[in-house]
């Protein structure tokens, strides 16, 4: 087979998997406007998502499973951005608790944080990759100390980007309920 008949067939695949993916968004909209009709904002289940990832590496073999559960969570990782993105729309005063005591200035460049997470590998490349994915970029990140017994990790970070932009603002959101604890240090 040629490499072109290959890149063919794979752009076939693509496409197909574009509107899979697009489903999969259309019942992500589904559950949390269940969910905002029930009143939950909790968006992120560890359970369910790690449920999800076994489920899709079900009769994979073993030496393709590393990309399959690659693939699976940042399917889920996009599924949830959307999710919170929704939440953020349809949800008045969900941000309002995260600002509650911060000066913010006139013409804001920067935001500086300070979130919990489980001391997990990969987890400042998932915090990373969030950011990354809301398109803005981090300028700083330190590890802070940790629990006594290591099983959290203290990170502060800055962000380039207006906290006034709603883009801006949903980050924030998913960060906080994604993590153990979340705070707005100062805004810049």
């Amino acid at each position: 087979m040629s490499l072109d008949k290959i890149r063919k067939d794979i752009d076939l695949l693509d496409a197909q998997i574009r509107e899979l993916l697009m489903k999969r968004l259309d019942y992500a909209e589904d559950v949390v406007q269940t969910k905002i009709d029930d009143g939950i904002t909790k968006i992120y289940l560890a359970d369910r998502e790690q449920a999800i990832i076994e489920n899709m590496n079900e009769g994979i073999p073993e030496e393709r499973s590393t990309a399959i559960s690659s693939f699976a969570r940042k399917m889920i990782e996009i599924s949830r951005m959307h999710q919170y993105s929704i939440l953020y729309d349809k949800t008045e005063n969900l941000f309002d608790a995260l600002i509650e005591d911060v000066e913010i200035p006139q013409n804001p460049k920067s935001v500086r944080f300070e979130l919990i997470r489980p001391n997990i590998p990969g987890q400042v490349a998932v915090i990373c990759g969030l950011i990354s994915d809301y398109r803005y970029n981090v300028t700083e990140i330190r590890r802070m100390d940790n629990s006594t017994d290591d099983s959290e990790s203290r990170l502060w970070l800055t962000v380039e980007g207006d906290i006034n932009d709603d883009n801006m603002r949903k980050m924030l959101i998913q960060l906080s309920q994604e993590s153990l604890g979340f705070e707005i240090l100062n805004v810049a």
